[in-house]
C-alpha cells in the first residue's frame, strides 16, 4: 500500500539521509502518510543485531513504537521483494533457486511463500553447513521442498525465480545460466564496480524495476540505458507488470519510507 501511494505523490519518502562522524555514520530513512501519521529508522554501523532503531508516530504526534533491531529491516526487504517477484515471475507454481544463506535470505524465502506457491527450492552459499541448515529450516517452518545444493548452477539453471542474496562485490552466477522468462531478484551491494549479478545478465533486459529508482541510479550508473521503473507504478497498473518472454530484473535499493510504513503495520498488529 505504501509502494502504491507513493507512486501517486500521497506516502512521502524524501531521500535518505547520511551522516558522518569521524569513522562512524548514520543512515536516517523517513517516510509519512497523508494522515500525518509517520516513521524515521535510524541505523548505525555496528556489526550487531542492534545496530538500528525505528521509531513511529500517530497522526496525533504521538509516539506509536520503537522497534531496536535488524530483523524489521530484513523482514520488509522480504516482504518488499515479494511483491515484485509476485508481480514479474510467470503465473502458479514456482522453481525458486537462491545464493545466500543469512538472514536476508531467509526474509526473502519467508515473503515469497505468503504470496506464491514454491514448487522447489533449491539453497546455496559457500558454506556446507549453512546452506544444510537454511534448508531444514524451510522444510520444518514453512513446509517447502527445500534442499541444498553443490553449486551455484545447481540452484539457478532451470529456476523460475533467482534470487541474489549475498555480501558478494562480484557475480556470483553467470547469465546463462538464468533461463528464458525467468525473474531474479538482487537484493546485494549494487554499483557499477561491485555486484553480485553479472554485467551480461543486464543485455537480456528490456527494463529495470526497484523499489526506489531513484536511489539506484546514482550508484549504479551503467544501468543508464536501461528504463527504470518504479515498483509502485507497476502496483497501479499490474496489467502492464509482465512482458511475454522476458527476463525480469527487480533491484532492491530500500525506500526509505518503507521501513516506517512496515513498523507502523508491525506495531498495529502488535497492538
Amino acid at each position: 500500500m505504501a509502494l502504491r501511494s507513493h507512486a501517486g505523490g500521497g506516502y512521502l519518502s524524501p531521500p535518505r539521509l547520511s551522516m558522518t562522524f569521524g569513522e562512524s555514520r548514520v543512515l536516517f530513512g523517513a517516510g509519512g502518510a497523508p494522515d500525518g501519521s509517520m516513521g524515521l529508522r535510524i541505523s548505525g554501523t555496528a556489526a550487531s543485531p542492534l545496530e538500528h532503531v525505528t521509531v513511529t508516530w500517530l497522526p496525533s504526534g504521538e509516539v506509536e513504537a520503537i522497534i531496536v533491531g535488524n530483523e524489521l529491516g530484513a523482514r520488509r526487504t522480504g516482504a518488499v521483494s515479494a511483491v515484485a517477484t509476485d508481480l514479474l515471475a510467470l503465473p502458479g507454481a514456482v522453481r525458486v533457486g537462491i545464493l545466500g544463506s543469512g538472514r536476508n535470505g531467509w526474509a526473502q524465502v519467508w515473503g515469497l511463500a505468503g504470496v506464491r506457491l514454491v514448487s522447489e527450492l533449491l539453497i546455496y552459499s559457500p558454506t556446507s553447513d549453512h546452506r544444510t541448515a537454511f534448508a531444514e529450516r524451510a522444510r520444518n517452518e514453512l513446509g517447502l521442498d527445500a534442499r541444498a545444493v553443490g553449486s551455484a548452477r545447481d540452484a539457478v539453471e532451470g529456476a523460475d525465480v533467482v534470487i541474489l542474496c549475498t555480501t558478494s562485490r562480484a557475480p556470483v552466477m553467470e547469465s546463462a545460466w538464468v533461463k528464458e522468462g525467468a525473474h531474479v531478484a538482487s537484493i546485494g551491494a549494487k554499483s557499477s564496480r561491485a555486484h553480485e549479478a553479472p554485467a551480461e545478465l543486464l543485455e537480456r533486459m528490456s527494463r529495470v524495476v526497484s523499489d526506489a529508482p531513484d536511489e539506484i541510479a546514482s550508484p549504479f550508473p551503467d544501468l543508464a540505458g536501461l528504463p527504470m521503473v518504479a515498483l509502485g507504478d507497476l502496483l497501479a497498473a499490474p496489467e502492464s507488470s509482465r512482458l511475454p518472454g522476458e527476463v525480469s530484473l527487480f533491484l532492491y535499493s530500500g525506500l526509505g519510507g518503507a521501513d516506517a510504513a512496515f513498523a507502523r503495520a508491525v506495531a498495529r498488529t502488535a497492538s
